[in-house]
């Protein structure tokens, strides 16, 4: 009954996630987001900015955020669902079938998460050193194809084709090298579940198999144990998974990070705009007074609303004349 209620509870929020569209909003809320703050940076920010790093940002690192990070909740939900299902079998299971409680089995519950976190922990720091190390290197590439494009009459007019191509084949090279090194760690961060799994049945069929030979234990209830040693493993397995997709987005969050937390003119502008406000209020209030009025006391009678306008800082340029055909 457990497993039911689980299994649709985790129906109902894979349902729940396409009809509301969460995946969808999140990425447009965090491009939105990156948009405005751009649009909001002061000249030091626009000009300490990378082009093609803004533009990575807003076409697959959004989108990669939302999918490996926000979305792997869900996942998450449905591995400490059967965690927690696997967990009351063995506190309720004796009761139900009139057996001592064994503390073997509880104990394999704390044991192998414990074991495969301290896993996670060590190959931390080596693989966000790939991630990170990938991640520049994709970055680089997509910097010179920039650069050639906006440089292009000069790299034509220089005869620099050649150079320039030669240029991005090893910066591509580069990326290879990197992303086969990161391959490599994330292939054996996945092997680490299943080996810590295997040995553990191990152990576990050499001890209790003895009380099996024994009549101590059923072998219906060595098997079942098995298998919720077998369920534990893969579920543990897939929990490790999903940390490896946070940890892969974190150098895209760090970018993210970056570009939303850049200096911007935001209070610059206010400042001015509320001058403005005050300034033009000001010179209203002054051109329509009437005649003799404190406020343009020094302005004649006829013409007093002409001279405090012409006190207003405006300049008028670029005047272009043509002639229009008949």
């Amino acid at each position: 009954v457990i497993s039911m209620l689980v299994f649709a509870g985790l129906h109902a929020l894979n349902y729940f996630k396409l009809t509301w569209g969460l995946p969808g909003m999140a990425t447009r809320n965090l491009q939105v987001a990156l948009v405005r703050k751009f649009l909001s940076y002061n000249e030091i920010s626009r000009h300490s900015m990378e082009t093609a790093r803004l533009i990575h940002s807003l076409t697959s690192n959004c989108p990669a955020i939302v999918e490996h990070g926000l979305m792997s909740v869900l996942e998450l939900s449905q591995a400490l669902g059967l965690f927690l299902t696997i967990l009351l079998y063995n506190v309720v299971g004796p009761m139900m079938f009139n057996t001592q409680c064994r503390l073997m089995p509880l104990l394999s519950l704390m044991v192998l998460p414990l074991i495969l976190v301290i896993a996670f922990l060590l190959r931390f720091p080596l693989t966000k050193r790939h991630l990170t190390e990938v991640y520049g290197a994709q970055v680089v590439a997509m910097e010179q194809v920039t650069e050639a494009v906006r440089n292009f009459h000069l790299v034509s007019d220089y005869k620099k084709r050649g150079s320039v191509s030669d240029e991005f084949m090893r910066l591509l090279a580069a990326v290879g090298t990197k992303s086969r090194g990161l391959k490599l760690v994330l292939m054996n961060n996945g092997y680490i579940a299943p080996w810590v799994l295997l040995l553990y049945l191990m152990l576990y069929a050499v001890h209790e198999g003895a009380h099996v030979l024994d009549g101590d234990l059923t072998v219906g209830i060595f098997m079942v144990d098995i298998h919720n040693f077998i369920t534990l493993g893969t579920t543990v397995g897939m929990v490790f998974q999903l940390f490896e997709h946070i940890e892969i987005i974190l150098p895209l969050l760090e970018e993210l990070a970056r570009f939303l937390n850049m200096d911007t003119d935001t209070l610059n502008r206010h400042e001015l705009a509320k001058h403005q406000q005050e300034f033009t209020a000001k010179q209203w209030k002054k051109a329509m007074a009437p005649a003799g009025s404190k406020s343009v006391a020094a302005a004649d009678d006829h013409d007093h609303a002409l001279e405090a306008f012409d006190a207003l800082p405006i300049t008028v340029q670029n005047i272009g004349l043509g002639q229009v055909a008949a």
